[in-house]
């Protein structure tokens, strides 16, 4: 955890910082999520509500867009419930002073192609260099446009996403994620080379489409449950994850698929853990003879 001093210090010089709660700073937070945690209440809308705005309140933010996630893969099941969610933040946020708003958004299917801390980690490197997957760019791109408009600086969103577009292909992103991780003291060389490998889980292994089709869907929460069984998520506050297990290359619906092409690859520790992965990860796919209709990935925005 970094000093206090060095994080003003940094968000001064980079714009940005990554760091975690502690008891000096947004100390409700950490008891909120006990809260949570002991009274079996983790999806509560008043607690969540709390939860997050502790936070962002604290930064003295004059705007603040929130990304609301719903489906199989999210607290919220379900677009009603997200919306529910998103109504109790922007309000709270709007009453404290800041102009807030919330998109909601798809979490039925995952976001980009990667799921698993460094090969998430990879791809939004790559997503910053402006190659990464539609869905993810189209979500950062707008994330960006909402929150320009919000603080004057587009005079709508057509003019806010182009301001976007343009400036992620400058390459200014990639310099400033750059900056903020050196100024964390990561290694910049060894951060390169680790990004120009394939993989750096000891196995890798294809899972294949058992028929020819489409992909008519792909189920995150099934993906996220095989990435936490391979060692990248917690069963427990103690359970120690593996950053370089998980699952990539993931097909997504609409995709045209052949018999015996790829729908994803897994990463992982062990031959036998690959195995019971693609076991498991068969069954996130579904298939159909037909172009299926797709889902939009943001489907609605709440709030001015």
């Amino acid at each position: 955890m970094l000093p206090v001093e060095r994080i003003v210090a940094q968000v001064q010089k980079t714009g940005c910082v990554i760091c975690g709660q502690t008891e000096e700073m947004v100390p409700a937070d950490k008891r909120l999520y006990a809260l949570r945690d002991v009274t079996g209440t983790v999806p509560s809308v008043p607690l969540i509500t709390a939860s997050i705005l502790s936070k962002k309140m604290a930064e003295s933010l004059h705007a603040l867009l929130l990304d609301v996630k719903f489906g199989r893969a999210a607290f919220m099941k379900t677009e009603t419930q997200a919306r529910e969610l998103a109504e109790a933040m922007v309000s709270l946020g709007e009453q404290c002073g800041v102009h807030t708003r919330a998109l909601l958004t798809d979490m039925n299917t995952p976001l980009g192609r990667a799921a698993g801390n460094w090969l998430e980690v990879k791809e939004s490197v790559t997503c910053l260099d402006g190659q990464g997957p539609d869905d993810l760019q189209q979500l950062v791109i707008e994330c960006a446009a909402q929150l320009m408009v919000q603080a004057g600086r587009a005079a709508d969103l057509a003019d806010a996403r182009k301001k976007a577009l343009a400036c992620l292909a400058s390459g200014q992103p990639r310099r400033q994620w750059d900056a903020m991780i050196a100024a964390q003291g990561a290694d910049l060389d060894a951060f390169q080379r680790k990004l120009s490998l394939d993989h750096v889980a000891p196995v890798v292994s294809e899972v294949t489409a058992p028929r020819s089709g489409f992909v008519a869907g792909c189920d995150a929460r099934i993906i996220g449950e095989v990435i936490r069984d391979l060692g990248g998520g917690r069963f427990t506050k103690e359970t120690a994850v593996n950053p370089d297990v998980g699952v990539d290359s993931l097909a997504r619906p609409g995709q045209r698929v052949s018999t015996g092409s790829v729908i994803c690859r897994v990463h992982a520790t062990d031959e036998a853990g690959t195995r019971q992965a693609s076991s498991r990860l068969q069954t996130a796919f579904t298939f159909s003879d037909a172009p299926p209709p797709v889902a939009p990935l943001i489907h609605a925005v709440v709030g001015e």
